[in-house]
């Protein structure tokens, strides 16, 4: 799993095959984790690739998809209800993606109201590999 990041624009694209996604939607559920990432060779058109995923349970709040400055992680934050909505979202994709659809592909992005983001989360792509 690769999760690419753009700097200027605080954009993330989470690549993974089906077996990681669902993996990656248990460690959300259960609230605190941490995944290594696989090194990314050529991050372009975003600016670096990141080394870790990490998930954290914080009580009463919505979810935040951060990266906090040049860090190499990515934080997925929030409280255990709101987690298992994302969990849940990664989980249908990663099942029922079409790998032959170049198209087809998860967005996760805050809008006014959203049920589960935070307004300061970044947005993130899901996407099988291509």
């Amino acid at each position: 799993m690769e999760i690419h990041y753009s700097d200027s624009t605080g954009e993330a694209l989470l690549l993974g095959n089906r077996e990681e996604l669902l993996a990656l939607a248990e460690v959300i559920r259960s609230g605190a984790g941490r995944v290594g990432l696989a090194p990314v060779t050529d991050a372009a058109p975003y600016d670096r690739g990141l080394a870790v995923l990490e998930v954290e349970t914080v009580a009463e709040a919505a979810v935040t998809l951060s990266v906090e400055g040049s860090s190499d992680r990515f934080r997925i934050t929030g409280e255990p209800r709101l987690l298992d909505v994302l969990a849940a979202n990664i989980e249908e994709y990663g099942r029922h993606a079409d790998a032959g659809n170049s198209l087809d592909h998860l967005h996760v992005d805050y809008f006014p109201d959203h049920y589960y983001l935070s307004p300061e989360s970044e947005s993130l792509v899901v996407s099988l590999p291509g």
